[in-house]
C-alpha cells in the first residue's frame, strides 16, 4: 500500500469536533498540562491530534499511514454521517433510526480503543494474546492462525494499531437489541447559547474502564455541545434533569481528559475548570447514577 505521507493523525476527528464549536468554527481549548484556557479561539484540525501516531514501519520495513488514511479515513467517513446530521435536524429523527443510533454507538466505542489514554492499557492486552484483540487471519486453507501471526508481529507498533481498530469495529456494531441501551438527549431550547456540553482528549465516560466491554457498562459521552449520549441496561428516567446532568457531564470529561478541553465559550469553560477541582471520578460518577434511577 502507498504510503501517503500524512502526519496530523487526530484521535479525537475534527468533524466531531466542530459540534463543539461558536459561530467561528473555532473552540476555545483548555490545556491540562499548563493549566490554562488560552485566550483566543483556536480551530478544530489544530488539536487532538498527534504527529505520525499511525505513520509506523509495516511488515516489509516501509514507512507507511494506512491505518489514518485508509481505515480510520473509512471509519469517520461512515460514522460522521450520524453526528453531521444530529447537529442539523430535530432529534425526532434519530428516534426509532436504528442505522443511525448504530453509526454513532460505533462512533463512541471506537474512541475507547483510539485515544492515546487508553494506549498502555489496550497494548499490554494484546501483547499478552487476549482473544478479542487478536487479528482474524486465516491461511489458504481457511484454518485459523490468528494467534501464529500474534507471536510473529506482537512487539510491532503497526500491528497493536491494527489490533485495536479491528477490535473497535468487531465489537462496537450493536444488534439491534442492544442498540435499544442507547439514548439520545439534547439540551431543552431554552438552554441555548447560555449552557454548552464540553468534550476533550478522553470525553468518553465509563463506569467501570478496566473492562471496556461496552454491551454491559454504562457510557456517556457529549456528541455536540447540545446533545449527549447515553448507555446502560438499567431503565433510565425518561424525566432526567438536562441541566444536572450536563454540568456533571462537563466535569467528567475535565478530570477524565490528559491533555485538552473545548468549549465553544471560553468563561465557560473556566467556570467549570473550577467547579472540576471539587470532585474526584468516584464521586463525581455517583452522583451522575443518582440522576438516572
Amino acid at each position: 500500500m502507498k504510503y501517503k505521507n500524512s502526519w496530523r493523525h487526530h484521535y479525537i476527528p475534527v468533524f466531531y469536533l466542530k459540534g463543539f464549536t461558536g459561530k467561528t468554527g473555532k473552540f476555545y481549548i483548555y490545556s491540562k498540562e499548563k493549566d490554562r484556557v488560552i485566550n483566543s479561539q483556536q480551530s478544530p484540525k489544530s488539536y487532538f491530534f498527534e504527529k505520525n501516531r499511525h505513520t509506523l514501519l509495516n511488515l516489509e520495513n516501509d514507512l507507511d499511514d494506512f491505518i489514518e488514511t485508509e481505515l480510520y479515513s473509512s471509519f469517520d467517513n461512515y460514522s460522521s454521517t450520524a453526528i453531521i446530521k444530529l447537529r442539523n435536524v430535530p432529534l425526532s429523527e434519530f428516534n426509532d433510526n436504528v442505522e443511525l443510533l448504530s453509526k454513532i454507538v460505533l462512533f463512541i466505542n471506537g474512541l475507547i480503543y483510539r485515544i492515546p489514554k487508553y494506549d498502555e492499557y489496550h497494548n499490554k492486552k494484546i501483547e499478552l494474546g487476549r482473544k478479542e484483540y487478536l487479528l482474524p487471519i486465516h491461511d489458504k486453507h481457511g484454518r485459523d492462525v490468528s494467534y501464529e501471526f500474534h507471536i510473529k508481529n506482537k512487539t510491532r507498533d503497526i500491528y497493536k494499531y491494527a489490533c485495536r481498530f479491528s477490535c473497535s469495529v468487531r465489537q462496537s456494531i450493536p444488534t439491534p437489541e442492544e442498540a435499544r441501551n442507547w439514548a439520545i438527549y439534547t439540551l431543552p431550547n431554552d438552554y441555548d447559547n447560555k449552557y454548552y456540553l464540553l468534550s476533550g482528549d478522553s470525553p468518553v465516560l465509563i463506569d467501570d474502564i478496566a473492562k471496556f466491554k461496552t454491551e454491559e457498562e454504562t457510557i456517556i459521552a457529549p456528541l455536540t455541545k447540545s446533545h449527549f449520549v447515553i448507555r446502560s441496561k438499567q431503565k433510565l428516567n425518561q424525566d432526567i434533569d438536562a441541566l444536572e446532568l450536563l454540568h456533571r457531564l462537563n466535569i467528567g470529561v475535565i478530570i477524565s481528559s490528559t491533555k485538552y478541553v473545548c468549549s465553544p465559550e471560553g468563561n465557560f469553560l473556566k467556570k467549570y475548570i473550577e467547579y472540576s477541582e471539587r470532585y474526584d471520578e468516584k464521586l463525581l460518577w455517583n452522583e451522575i447514577m443518582e440522576l438516572f434511577i
